[in-house]
């Protein structure tokens, strides 16, 4: 008996099966961004109005899926006074009109589950609308509601027009003003906080009775089967306590920005990531593991957005002291924030493995996004010809993936004319400030095909389509080699191989100015590991792969390349020697297992010869 255990244990060692731990889904999975009233239009109510709607992205489910997605992401679609893009909300528990129904959503939500797919909701619980029937309440200091948002009549600090205000605080979105507001009609109220616009007033969120309720938000939508939430600008939750004399503190110059209608001129310490912030996120979590083990089911998940520094966010993970389970994937906005189009190799490792190293705690997971509704298309903010390569490194890297609609085909922002935003913030701009601050043109309609509007709607569009859709739409790339579209879909594909959903070892080096490449392999020699090679640079490049990967095999085979390369797929590229990568090429690569197959079987033999030897009997 101990032989055969004993032969069993070296077959297992030389195999390198060894048993893994079963993933929760969204720990590789690749999430799909959809901003549903820039969609499809289907007519939900009657007739097509130019506004995208739920029944038309169940309608492009088969597209979605056959791309190879695994969870799609839904920005807001609760009832609004579409004064912020759906962002200012009038009620929580119930689907705008505009996009269909509650009813709409649930045969949106079986059909996506039945595709073997998930789907999730943006829930945004800093702000509401001042439409919303609670802030109407608290205006009116009724019982119970007059301090679900903050009110003070305390005043400290005069802004540029010798206006007095409670504090110096900021407004983010629009044109540059204070974040406190009054109420004309209700002058005993005083002042109200509203971070992003005088139509979004923030919850006061350390009142117990507005987490309550905004938890029962989240159950109402969980019992109708989502399978959670990315929760919006979370990091702007909390804010500073006033003093005794019911003061509240002034935030303190930058001195690196000079311009004061700029909201990074001052230093938000008492606006952004105060410490109840996280005691909330790691209640909310728990809420959710909670409601997995009552109905027994896989995991319902946060994701937190914040573009908060890095020691912040390992925060969103998990408490200093490792005892509370935090987001579940707090996004990594770092491609965002950290790469630009001049951007070299070097910068692209130190952003992964700064990342990797310093911000993820072991054993949990990490994402990949570069682009999204509140930031320039990949196309327009890198130029098209890098679409392919950005795609490639953020679907091919450790991890899930996170694309935003229309980034597949590489979509541009649309160039819509000043008076066609319908950004309520930017619109009280001047012209010029609407194009710096308006976060309309990344939101234009899906172009499908090159019919009126890009197929999008016959009617005409609440947004401006690209005047590319004509060319860059997805039927004219669809099933044609080499496309955006179709390296998009075998990316996405090949992110479904072992290597990517259970590598053991990953590896990323520079290999030149702009040309850097990672390993993703598997223990288990009889599986496919991959390599990925990108140079991001305008120029060819001569790169030593073997001196940066000495383990790496002389050749190894084309799976898919992007960009410019010439490679065919299973083309055979000898590494062995230094080769040249021409400008903005991609490629994806894997080492077969042949010789080390060879040397098992050698190893195999030579045991049961020595087994012989010792006398051993099978």
């Amino acid at each position: 008996m101990k032989q055969v255990i004993v032969l069993i244990t070296f077959l297992i060692v030389l195999s390198g099966n060894f048993p893994c731990e079963a993933k929760e889904w969204y720990e590789t999975a690749s999430f799909y961004q959809i901003y549903p009233q820039t969609f499809l239009d289907t007519g939900v109510n009657g007739e097509k109005e130019g506004f995208g709607d739920l029944r038309g992205i169940q309608q492009k489910l088969d597209y979605i899926e056959g791309l190879g997605f695994e969870c799609i992401w839904l920005t807001p679609i609760f009832k609004t006074s579409y004064r912020s893009f759906g962002y200012d909300i009038v009620d929580y528990k119930e689907v705008d009109s505009r996009f269909g129904t509650n009813q709409d959503l649930k045969n949106l939500i079986d059909a996506v589950h039945a595709k073997g797919m998930k789907i999730i909701l943006d829930f945004v619980p800093n702000h509401c609308s001042s439409d919303n029937e609670f802030f109407n309440k608290s205006i009116n200091a009724v019982e119970d509601y007059d301090d679900w948002f903050l009110w003070t009549n305390v005043t400290n600090y005069k802004d540029e027009d010798e206006k007095p205000k409670p504090s110096n605080w900021q407004r983010i979105g629009g044109p540059p003003g204070s974040a406190w507001n009054n109420i004309e009609e209700k002058p005993e109220r005083g002042f109200f906080y509203a971070q992003f616009s005088e139509h979004m007033p923030d919850f006061n969120l350390r009142n117990e009775n507005v987490t309550k309720y905004l938890e029962s938000v989240m159950k109402f939508w969980l019992d109708l089967s989502i399978d959670g939430f990315r929760i919006d600008a979370i990091s702007h939750g909390f804010e500073a306590l006033p003093n005794e004399e019911g003061i509240y503190p002034d935030e303190d110059v930058n001195p690196a920005e000079n311009n004061t209608s700029n909201f990074n001129h001052l230093i938000h310490t008492h606006t952004q990531d105060q410490p109840e912030l996280f005691d909330l996120i790691y209640s909310w979590r728990k809420f959710l593991d909670d409601y997995q083990v009552e109905k027994n089911g896989e995991a319902r998940i946060i994701m937190t957005e914040s573009y908060s520094s890095n020691d912040v966010i390992k925060k969103y993970y998990l408490s200093a002291d490792g005892k509370h389970e935090g987001a579940h994937l707090p996004f990594n906005f770092q491609m965002i924030n950290k790469i630009k189009a001049n951007s070299n190799a070097t910068d692209f490792v130190d952003m992964v493995t700064d990342w990797l190293d310093n911000v993820v705690p072991p054993g949990k997971v990490t994402n990949w996004v570069i682009g999204n509704h509140d930031q320039e298309r990949v196309a327009t903010r890198f130029g098209i010809e890098r679409v392919d390569i950005l795609n490639t490194l953020v679907t091919m890297l450790p991890g899930t993936s996170v694309t935003y609609y229309g980034e597949e085909i590489g979509m541009e922002d649309s160039c819509a004319e000043y008076a066609e935003t319908k950004d309520d913030p930017a619109t009280k701009c001047d012209t010029q400030s609407t194009i710096r601050t308006s976060d309309a043109w990344h939101r234009a309609p899906m172009a499908w095909d090159n019919s009126t509007n890009g197929g999008f709607s016959s009617a005409k569009p609440w947004m401006p389509a690209s005047d590319k859709f004509a060319t860059v739409n997805v039927k004219a790339q669809e099933g044609v080699d080499k496309s955006h579209l179709e390296i998009h879909r075998q990316l996405l594909h090949l992110r479904k191989e072992k290597a990517f959903k259970e590598s053991d070892k990953f590896d990323i080096k520079t290999l030149n100015t702009n040309s850097f490449a990672f390993i993703r392999e598997l223990d288990d020699k009889n599986e496919k590991s991959y390599f990925v090679i990108i140079n991001f640079g305008g120029s060819a490049e001569t790169v030593d792969i073997k001196s940066k990967f000495p383990d790496l095999p002389d050749t190894i085979t084309v799976e898919i390349t992007g960009g410019v390369s010439e490679y065919a797929k299973d083309e055979q590229i000898y590494i062995g020697e230094e080769f040249e990568l021409k400008k903005f090429e991609s490629i994806v690569a894997f080492y077969n297992s042949s010789m080390n197959l060879i040397v098992s079987k050698i190893l195999f033999m030579f045991f049961i010869i020595i087994c012989v030897i010792v006398n051993l009997n099978f």
